[in-house]
């Protein structure tokens, strides 16, 4: 079927995408989560490739749901 492996893969997108949001929240000491700190905390829960994890954010900053207040620093929206 052409269009399946499309379709898990949008889901494994959308899934990674919520697990970076929740680590965020998570860590979120008020000033935002460390950017490292969410790729490490999603890479162990996750058992995903680093370069996933930063795909999910680059995903998760352009759709609006975080921004970053500074280098290093993501905050959810």
């Amino acid at each position: 079927m052409p269009g399946a492996d499309e379709d898990d893969d949008d889901t494994a997108e959308l899934d990674l995408e919520d697990a970076v949001m929740d680590a965020m929240t998570e860590l979120d000491d008020g000033d935002g989560a460390n950017r490292e700190a969410v790729i490490d905390h999603v890479v162990d829960s996750e058992g995903v490739p680093e370069s996933a994890v930063e795909d999910a954010i680059q995903d998760a900053l352009m759709n609006g749901q975080c921004y970053e207040p500074g280098e290093g620093t993501l905050k959810p929206i």
